[in-house]
């Protein structure tokens, strides 16, 4: 924890000196802090000072509204950066916004939204919405994402445990311990974890 104190008091010193001006790294700082409101105060300030956004500045802002869990803001966000400032949103703008609906229970709508994804939805996304699924309890469209993720990165652990215990929830306990069983066949293991601090 010691080692943790010097970077927030950096953090500190970067808002009250005013030397973070670059809307993205602000937003960034705050909304990794779930402060997705003062985020959304600092973004309209740096509009109302002229600044015009960028794709990375929609990623901050909704990255803040996703860690803040502030949906509605979110929403409006996402489209303001297509109709006011014609920028196509980019697989990360709707990593965020599934995240925002999966977590909040909206699944159909995260479903409805990765439907409209003009590229094939990259395993974040997808992920994001399974995760979602397991949050809010078992769902035939997390089974079927499941199995999509399951296709494009066969090797991953974490996408059957999760279809495991959502069966394990709902009560599907054959099916849960099939899930299991498939991986110990595979041989599959976790990823372990790791942290730089």
């Amino acid at each position: 924890m010691a080692a943790a104190r010097p970077c927030k008091e950096l953090h500190g010193y970067i808002f009250r000196t005013e030397m973070c001006s670059n809307i993205s790294v602000s937003c960034a700082l705050i909304g990794s802090h779930g402060l997705g409101k003062r985020a959304l105060d600092l973004f309209e300030e740096m509009l109302q000072e002229g600044f015009r956004p960028d794709q990375a500045t929609f990623s901050a802002v909704l990255c803040a509204c996703c860690h803040s869990g502030l949906l509605k803001e979110g929403w409006t966000l996402f489209r303001r950066m297509k109709e006011d400032y014609s920028i196509v949103a980019q697989v990360e703008h709707y990593l965020y916004m599934v995240k925002l609906l999966a977590n909040d229970g909206q699944l159909k709508e995260a479903y409805d939204l990765i439907q409209t994804i003009p590229i094939c939805p990259d395993p974040g996304v997808l992920g994001a919405f399974l995760w979602g699924c397991s949050y809010n309890g078992y769902s035939d469209l997390g089974e079927a994402i499941a199995h999509r993720l399951f296709k494009l990165d066969p090797g991953k652990t974490a996408y059957r445990v999760i279809l495991s215990n959502m069966y394990a929830a709902a009560k599907k306990v054959g099916d849960a311990i099939l899930m299991r069983d498939d991986i110990l066949r595979k041989g599959l293991q976790k990823t372990p974890g790791f942290s730089w601090i």
